[in-house]
């Protein structure tokens, strides 16, 4: 504890001697040791603020990047006609190919539990190991799986995301963006289809 009282009061000093070194006689601090000295300082002073403020922004970071905990992220509940290994093996696809980001920073973790016929897949934050997307699948039937997918609401893990996720299990064909329409056609022919 003195060692350190010891270190704060020496560059206490030398801050005091270099700024009035530099306030009375900045001819000489240009040419001289003094100049060196102050430009130390600030180096040292620089990395500590810069350390603390990548300190702070890495918190902050941790605090709000990921699902939210009220519900607030982009949601979607389905039955989807296909069964429950197909569904499983096309959002571990589906997440390996859109969701991992452009750098392939982000991992995909996946949970079977073959007995019970559910899974998860997440795709999780490097570092912070935050949620940036969820599927939960549980079997239905046969032929039939129900589907929970929640995504974090920004950048590549947006509402756009979700839709292509939704058509990627519904129709077993991965894609980053949905190309198939949102809703079935409708039952009644539209009115330019001729009666035969």
């Amino acid at each position: 504890m003195k060692t350190r009282q010891n270190l704060r009061d020496f560059d206490a000093i030398d801050n005091a001697i270099v700024a009035r070194t530099v306030s009375n006689r900045p001819h000489l601090c240009r040419r001289s040791v003094c100049g060196i000295i102050a430009a130390i300082h600030l180096e040292n002073y620089m990395y500590r603020n810069l350390v603390a403020a990548s300190a702070l922004a890495l918190v902050l970071a941790g605090c709000s990047l990921g699902i939210s905990q009220d519900s607030a992220s982009p949601h979607s509940e389905f039955k989807a006609p296909v069964a429950f290994k197909d569904a499983y093996a096309t959002v571990i696809r589906q997440s390996n190919n859109c969701l991992r980001s452009t750098d392939n920073a982000y991992r995909v973790v996946s949970d079977l539990n073959e007995a019970a016929q559910t899974g998860v897949v997440r795709v999780l934050a490097p570092y912070t190991d935050n949620e940036m997307s969820r599927v939960d699948l549980k079997a239905a039937g046969p032929a039939s799986t129900d589907v929970r997918i929640v995504m974090w609401g920004k950048g590549t893990w947006d509402a756009a995301a979700m839709r292509a996720m939704q058509d990627a299990i519904y129709y077993s064909i991965t894609s980053c963006s949905t190309y198939m329409p949102l809703d079935p056609r409708p039952p009644v022919k539209p009115s330019r289809d001729l009666p035969r």
